[in-house]
């Protein structure tokens, strides 16, 4: 209701007597000029003449209204002291009136604050009343939006219309009419997707206006579902060799991999043994060898009847010895050293000089046990009169050891003698010509004869297809016939020189011959021995560029599903390849730099890292300047590892993705193996070491694109919150890191500061309480998810913040609520639930 001294601006009613002052005064001019020749100018001369008083009298009398205390109007009308009937309007620096409709209130709002929670209603002082009883508001605390926020206003009479609305919203709002003196109740509707915060109500009654304050808050209950929904694919289409990996969602997740890899097999990480009995594995492995035994066995006979030399080729690891064990020993990190150390039973140090200690307690070398189901194919074999050979891609020093294993794991004939001998076991020198089989009586075989050998593409170094086509070929040239050739890798298969091939499931690691098959034109043509090979292969379905793994559960699940092929799941050197590709982390020889060093400087996901940004990250940066406007307190929560730290490369060349917090400590602290300097040139540099507290430290380097995002963020009016899953004890250490890292303002001071950067506390405080019990009493400790989704909620409803954007890596950092906008970036390396 618009007071009566209120009358619209000069456009709706001096623009009258502007216009017939202006026209009379026109006329007169125009009048006077022909008055002396003209009689009807003389006429309009004396209208205007008449009209002038008339035209001046419209006009408003600035003079009235200055000698008059103003009062207060809605937005498009002003002042007129002349039509003020009642008492005196209220005094400036009182509360302004209403807005009209559609337009935004004149009325100041005060800097959000939170109210204390032991208050069950806030006053405001009241309001000057030109008459009656004085106008008071009273409202709770707080209000959960998408509710309805009662509104008691006091000092109403009968008849009263009382315009109730939010002062920075005049779209909430509504009219009530008092129906008897004394006071009454109006409720104003909160949207369920209004910004949280403290919001000034406002009351107008005639010439009166009273306010008070409540803090609108998110509903818990539907915050706690927040997210629920989200989490990585399942379905991937990969490159064997990573070639096209430019989006970190369509990368199979290292963490997830593994877990998935481990049920397979039945990998306990405690007792660090696998279940070779009752695993998936081992169940297809069961059914598997039980088909190829009779085939093998019918085959070698068939061969026997018709006079010829039938004989079987076994490959070793993970063909006729199980080599699980050994792969989670070294983090599915092979280097021959730590592979050479393992076989002895010592310790080996890798390139970032972490050490693996691989003694056996009972001493002596360490054996592997048999693939579930390949004694017995090996035995049907022997038993129906092929002859046995391994070829494996061992070294021949490695020869003596990997046969007394083959013999201390089962495969034995009926009277105790090893089906593998050193005489029928070919190892790989790496040359062209094999000089070991002179002493185990062979006749020594050249690969790489007159230059039209199988060895000839890489110079003097035999590639993994020419060294074992090529010695399928010297045992046919011996006179036996290969009824089958056993492996678990396409390269120990491809090349042919077997009436049959058998493929054993190895999602552990994958060994492609990169030379073989490499491209869409053959490497092979001519004369060589392996032309036309490689389409044939190709058409067999062997080797394929591109893999596709139909079910990728996050929780690992997919590796123990009833039926699970083991070549249906993620292969861990294909998920390497990809995951290197994509951060551009295979080093450089050029410059020395080792592989598991990312390129900070070009990379696919510095790329993907620019436009989530750009995009998502824009719409943050609008909310901050939307919500600043409205008086509110905006702010944006930032996780820290791989959302503003960059830890590719501790996670890679550090701990060959083997993750502990231990390591992880061992890193910031600069302790083993991490106390030395980390220096690489650009753009491979590898973080950076300081001093903090007078101890030496190292610090990563900031995450690509980030740095000058959280200067927007503050620069578009939100407060930058850092809130992390690292532990209480490296919560000044990551401040540091943040701010040597660039995370600075114009003036050098902190964008994250250590009263805003919130970490895992080793006793929570009490607002986690309601949080983290259901995960205590279950687990025994707070879940991620309810950390942080109960910080956040502190940080709103305890420290009075809106969090209009919540950046990070991990799911967990987003799903709980208690942010307007999650925003995920991309994160192949690890995976925390």
């Amino acid at each position: 209701m618009i007071p009566e001294y209120c009358v619209p601006d000069l456009a709706h009613t001096g623009a009258s007597g502007i216009f017939l002052f202006t026209l009379a005064f026109t006329l007169l001019l125009v009048g006077a000029f022909f008055v002396s020749g003209h009689r009807r100018a003389g006429r309009a001369a004396a209208a205007a003449l008449l009209l002038l008083p008339l035209g001046m009298t419209n006009l408003p009398s600035a003079e009235a209204n200055d000698n008059v205390a103003q009062k207060s109007c809605p937005a498009g009308y002003h002042y007129d002291a002349s039509r003020d009937h009642a008492k005196p309007a209220p005094k400036p620096g009182e509360v302004a009136a209403p807005p009209a409709a559609g337009k935004t209130p004149e009325a100041s709002t005060p800097e959000a604050s939170t109210p204390e929670a032991s208050t069950p209603e806030t006053k405001t002082p009241e309001a000057t009343a030109p008459e009656g009883p004085a106008l008071t508001v009273a409202t709770p605390a707080t209000v959960l939006r998408g509710q309805q926020l009662p509104v008691t206003i006091n000092g109403v009479k009968a008849g009263d219309q009382v315009m109730v609305y939010l002062a920075v919203d005049p779209s909430v709002a509504v009219t009530v009419k008092a129906q008897q003196n004394g006071a009454l109740v109006a409720h104003l509707d909160l949207a369920a997707d209004m910004l949280p915060g403290t919001y000034q109500v406002l009351a107008h009654v005639d010439d009166r206006t009273a306010s008070a304050t409540t803090q609108v808050q998110r509903n818990p209950q539907v915050e706690r579902q927040a997210g629920a929904d989200l989490g990585p694919n399942v379905k991937f289409t990969v490159s064997d060799r990573g070639l096209d990996a430019k989006d970190g969602t369509k990368i199979v997740n290292w963490d997830i991999a593994k877990a998935t890899v481990r049920a397979y097999y039945g990998y306990d990480k405690k007792t660090h043994t696998s279940d070779l009995e009752n695993s998936p594995y081992a169940q297809q492995m069961a059914k598997l060898s039980d088909k190829w035994a009779a085939e093998v066995a019918a085959n070698c006979k068939a061969a026997v009847a018709k006079g010829e030399k039938p004989a079987a080729v076994f490959d070793s690891d993970d063909t006729t010895l199980y080599g699980i064990n050994f792969e989670e020993a070294i983090n599915y990190a092979f280097t021959p050293a730590k592979q050479q150390a393992y076989f002895d039973g010592k310790t080996a140090t890798d390139a970032s000089g972490r050490t693996y200690d691989f003694t056996n307690p009972e001493g002596g070398p360490n054996y592997m046990p048999a693939t579930p189901g390949m004694i017995k194919v090996v035995k049907a074999a022997k038993e129906n009169g092929c002859t046995i050979f391994g070829l494996t891609g061992r070294s021949a020093n490695q020869a003596d050891y990997s046969v007394e294993n083959l013999k201390r794991a089962g495969y034995v004939d009926a009277a105790g003698q090893p089906l593998f001998t050193k005489a029928n076991y070919f190892t790989n020198s790496g040359k062209l010509i094999q000089g070991y089989g002179e002493e185990a009586g062979q006749p020594q075989y050249d690969l790489g004869k007159d230059g039209l050998g199988f060895c000839t593409t890489r110079g003097t170094k035999c590639q993994t297809v020419e060294y074992k086509a090529g010695t399928r070929q010297h045992l046919m040239d011996q006179g036996y016939r290969i009824v089958g050739s056993f492996g678990d890798q396409w390269s120990d298969l491809q090349g042919g020189r077997a009436d049959h091939t058998y493929k054993l499931p190895n999602p552990a690691y994958y060994l492609p011959d990169r030379v073989f098959q490499a491209k869409a034109e053959p490497t092979y043509t001519g004369d060589h021995p392996l032309a036309g090979w490689e389409a044939k292969n190709r058409a067999e379905g062997m080797a394929p560029a591109q893999v596709t793994y139909p079910s990728v559960a996050p929780d690992g699940s997919s590796g123990r599903a009833p039926g699970v092929q083991g070549d249906q799941l993620p292969n861990m050197d294909v998920v390497k390849a990809n995951i290197r590709n994509y951060y551009n982390g295979g080093g450089n020889r050029d410059l020395k730099v080792p592989t598991g060093i990312a390129d900070k400087e070009s990379s696919n996901y510095i790329q993907q890292m620019k436009q989530i940004t750009a995009t998502k990250g824009q719409e943050v940066l609008n909310s901050c300047r939307a919500a600043k406007a409205k008086g509110l307190k905006p702010a944006v929560v930032f996780d820290s590892d791989d959302t503003t730290l960059f830890t590719y490369d501790m996670e890679d060349y550090g701990m060959s993705f083997a993750f502990t917090p231990a390591l992880q400590d061992a890193f910031f602290f600069a302790k083993a193996p991490f106390e030395g300097e980390l220096k690489f040139p650009a753009p491979y540099q590898y973080g950076s070491q300081a001093q903090l507290d007078g101890k030496k430290v190292n610090y990563l380097p900031a995450s690509p694109a980030m740095v000058e995002y959280v200067k927007s963020v503050k620069e578009a009016g939100c407060q930058v919150v850092g809130l992390t899953g690292r532990h209480e004890d490296q919560a000044a250490y990551s401040v540091a890191n943040l701010a040597a890292a660039g995370y600075v303002d114009a003036d050098g001071k902190p964008l994250f500061t250590a009263d805003l950067y919130f970490t895992k506390p080793h006793t929570f405080p009490k607002y986690l309480d309601s949080f983290c019990a259901a995960d205590i009493a279950k687990k025994g400790k707070c879940s991620t998810i309810s950390f942080k989704s109960g910080t956040r909620a502190h940080v709103e409803n305890d420290l009075g913040y809106t969090i209009v954007g919540n950046f990070g890596d991990q799911f967990s950092d987003l799903k709980g609520g208690f942010a307007e906008t999650a925003v995920k970036l991309p994160n192949a390396t690890y995976y925390l639930p």
